[in-house]
């Protein structure tokens, strides 16, 4: 085959990869950047119609070590296809999964510079990582200076300039380290604001307003959102929504929003501060009513229990509850969600807000039809939670 022009990138028009796992898309999309390879579609002008990469975990070593083949395949314009297989082993004192990255990447980083001719990168395949870490890890593991160059070399084809960069770095830095440990943490505190703004920044901030300015300001609304900040225990989530509150919470607070999305990390004493808090809507998020589907997608709750939360909340006052619903969770359809358990007559029937999933995202769906009326356990009164951000149920 003839060498790829160094100075040139390469162009495709489509790519194909055999493993679906964002981890996998991710690193070997990484290659495909360091390499300069362009996917320019179907109608573009291109070198090859098109790359495809396919890695195989093969058998485990003996000794347990990892063995993963890739092959990448290049069709040529006239649909000829050459390959190009590339095989590692993974070391004794790697994590699986950490081995299985690895190796594909570095089996795609050798088939682009040894079969393809382009140009290695200084810095081999560890792009996109924090190179100190892992040497770091070969330190607490009794390795010296120059066996962690070598090993740098061969496991990340990093070139030796580079790895004689990074390694004393890595030393140097171990005095400093050494005054942490698993259980201390740093705090990052983040002012969105600059005297000015440059011209190479990329960052969320805002030019500083003056005195009088900031003096003009105030607080509508807050929103304690997450994650889930109800999984937090009782003590810390009270002690975090109190300084919340002193900080912000004043009279021009319109609402007061919590996020408490699942029931199995609601509690009395997290209600209590709530309600103690003056919070004035609470966010329950199920995504579905369906047992099954909670079991499938990793919820440790059952519907009853989000009935149970929601009565909870009532009973103790909170005068606003929204609860979200996602369409399209993995082995529902239209005709499974539209017969969701029913609830007690006494329940009122009310919408909740909606979101339609796709394969890689989650977007708000506009449709009438999404936001159909299902049984929830709303109180006596009935309501419908609009698809908005201030969605309610009364």
């Amino acid at each position: 085959m003839t060498a790829v022009n160094q100075d040139a990138k390469l162009t495709v028009r489509t790519f194909t990869l055999n493993n679906r796992k964002e981890i996998i898309s991710k690193i070997v999309r990484e290659v495909l950047v360091l390499f300069k390879v362009e996917t320019v579609g179907r109608q573009g002008e291109a070198d090859y119609l098109q790359l495809s990469v396919i890695n195989h975990r093969l058998p485990d070593t003996e000794d347990g070590r990892v063995v993963i083949e890739s092959k990448l395949m290049l069709f040529d314009l006239a649909g000829h296809a050459t390959s190009f297989v590339r095989r590692g082993t993974g070391a004794l004192d790697e994590r699986e999964g950490a081995a299985v990255n690895r190796l594909i990447k570095l089996n795609l980083y050798h088939i682009f510079c040894e079969e393809l001719d382009m140009p290695q990168a200084p810095w081999g395949i560890l792009h996109g990582v924090r190179p100190t870490k892992i040497v770091h890890r070969w330190i607490r593991g009794g390795m010296g200076e120059e066996d962690i160059i070598e090993r740098l070399q061969s496991d990340y084809a990093c070139s030796e300039a580079k790895a004689r960069v990074i390694v004393p770095m890595a030393f140097r830095q171990l005095p400093f380290l050494a005054q942490s440990d698993e259980k201390t943490v740093s705090v990052y505190v983040g002012i969105p604001f600059c005297l000015t703004r440059c011209l190479y920044c990329s960052f969320p901030s805002n030019i500083l307003p003056g005195r009088k300015r900031i003096a003009e300001f105030s607080v509508q609304n807050i929103y304690v959102g997450g994650g889930t900040p109800t999984s937090l225990p009782d003590e810390a989530f009270a002690e975090m929504l109190n300084m919340v509150y002193n900080a912000f919470y004043g009279p021009s607070i319109v609402e007061f929003t919590v996020e408490a999305g699942r029931p199995d990390s609601i509690t009395p004493a997290k209600i209590e501060t709530m309600k103690r808090l003056s919070v004035s809507r609470v966010s329950v998020n199920p995504q579905t009513m369906q047992a099954k589907t909670l079991h499938r997608i990793g919820r440790q709750h059952t519907p009853e229990d989000v009935v149970t939360m929601f009565h909870a909340l009532r009973e103790a006052g909170i005068p606003h509850i929204n609860m979200d619903l996602i369409l399209g969770l993995p082995g529902e359809t239209a005709e499974t969600t539209s017969r969701c358990t029913p609830w007690p007559s006494s329940a009122a029937r009310a919408c909740a807000s909606s979101w339609r999933t796709s394969t890689s995202s989650c977007r708000p769906t506009r449709r009438r039809a999404a936001c159909r009326k299902l049984r929830w356990p709303m109180s006596r009164s009935s309501a419908c939670a609009r698809t908005t951000s201030t969605a309610r149920a009364t």
